[in-house]
């Protein structure tokens, strides 16, 4: 399973102070997605539950279970049709996000980390 092998390459990574709890449940549908993207997208909220329970460490928790989503919430998340889904949910201990984090989680490129300022030879063009 996809999210088994993701999350045997995080555990590998991580350091042993996060304890990696996983429900996955069999009976979840087949996703339609690119493998290879699935796998980035948990590698990467892994690491980012990494860096929010640091020093102390803690809990990340990742479930797999079915879900069957109906005509309403269909509706309110605007571009699904109403039927099954694999639910993936991701949590963790860490020390969790601001409200103008929450706001901005969607955005391309943004981060919460520091400009790093690049030193060295330019390369002639």
């Amino acid at each position: 399973m996809l999210v088994e092998d993701a999350l045997r390459f995080a555990r590998a990574t991580l350091p042993s102070t996060v304890e990696i709890v996983q429900d996955l449940d069999a009976g979840a549908p087949a996703v339609l997605r690119d493998p290879t993207q699935v796998h980035q997208v948990l590698l990467n909220l892994c690491t980012n539950a990494e860096h929010a329970m640091r020093p102390k460490g803690g809990t990340l928790r990742v479930a797999l279970a079915p879900r069957d989503v109906g005509p309403e919430e269909a509706e309110r998340l605007g571009s699904i049709e109403p039927g099954p889904y694999a639910a993936l949910t991701v949590s963790d201990t860490g020390c969790g996000m601001s409200p103008g984090t929450r706001d901005r989680l969607f955005e391309p490129f943004f981060t919460t980390k520091p400009a790093r300022i690049r030193t060295g030879t330019p390369v002639a063009g």
